[in-house]
């Protein structure tokens, strides 16, 4: 059976089996990362699903007034870039949701929802919409994605 990952090594002239087994034993590898991955997902939407339960406890213990306080008073805990310097409300709204601990996953759908707001910016969108669109995507950058990717102890060469 032919694989789907990397199979160009198999059509390299008299490739032999020490080759394919490495391919092999790294889409193993990348398997077993994608099967873990899944697991984080499940166990992330189960304490998504905590955390509104323990939002809705909090709100009953405190008002609203006292609760955005704490949250302001404490957001450079979270946050490297001050909110407030987000100029898109619903991206302020949804990146202070994140609570410092986003998953890539989570970030990149951010992306998608807030960043890119037209089909074809380098046709049909003007100057000042591909500007804002670069003023999101930066905002977006700053204050979600840098943070993720810092997290991770990457090789220089996947930065």
């Amino acid at each position: 059976m032919k694989t789907v990952y990397m199979p160009w090594v198999d059509e390299l002239t008299e490739v032999g089996a020490p080759i394919r087994k490495e391919r092999d034993a790294i889409l193993a590898g990348l398997v077993e990362a994608e099967q873990l991955e899944k697991k984080a997902a499940t166990l992330r939407a189960a304490m998504e699903t905590r955390k509104a339960a323990f939002l809705v406890r909090v709100k009953t213990l405190w008002n609203a007034e006292e609760v955005k306080a704490a949250q302001e008073a404490t957001e450079h805990l979270t946050h490297d870039v001050p909110l407030f310097c987000v100029d898109d409300e619903a991206l302020r709204r949804d990146v202070q949701c994140l609570e410092g601990l986003a998953s890539p996953l989570e970030v990149l759908r951010l992306y998608g929802r807030h960043v890119v707001k037209q089909h074809n910016l380098m046709t049909t969108a003007t100057a000042a919409e591909r500007l804002e669109t670069l003023r999101r995507g930066l905002d977006w950058w700053n204050s979600a994605a840098r943070l993720v990717v810092s997290r991770f102890d990457l090789p220089e060469s996947c930065q």
